[in-house]
């Protein structure tokens, strides 16, 4: 049997391909930092600042990057194919709560004289 014949003897049994395509992409699961990034293929994509120390999912295709937890979407990015890029969106550096405690005076320098 040559594969011609066995090709049209096989082609009556194969199903039909879907009409939508089957979604493409790369996951990953990170941990994030102390810092609100992701890496992903050498890069850093920016998260909110709520979603640091926790650990999340990449999802990468040939033009986004999407950062979710669970089924939630937290982020979505244009995907970068450079190396050592950092990509933000700038709501992320935005909205972190700032520290407002003034830093403690131990240094000696900040001392008043004749205090130990």
């Amino acid at each position: 049997m040559s594969v011609r014949e066995a090709f049209a003897e096989e082609q009556l049994t194969l199903l039909k391909l879907p009409e939508t395509e089957f979604p493409l992409f790369k996951r990953l699961q990170v941990s994030v930092g102390k810092t609100p990034y992701v890496r992903f293929d050498l890069n850093d994509y920016s998260v909110p600042h709520t979603h640091v120390r926790r650990p999340l999912t990449v999802l990468a295709d040939l033009h986004q990057v999407r950062v979710v937890d669970g089924s939630d979407v937290i982020v979505s990015h244009p995907r970068s194919y450079d190396r050592a890029a950092q990509i933000e969106d700038p709501q992320h550096n935005t909205s972190a709560p700032v520290n407002t405690t003034p830093s403690p005076t131990n240094s000696p320098s900040q001392r008043p004289p004749g205090k130990l």
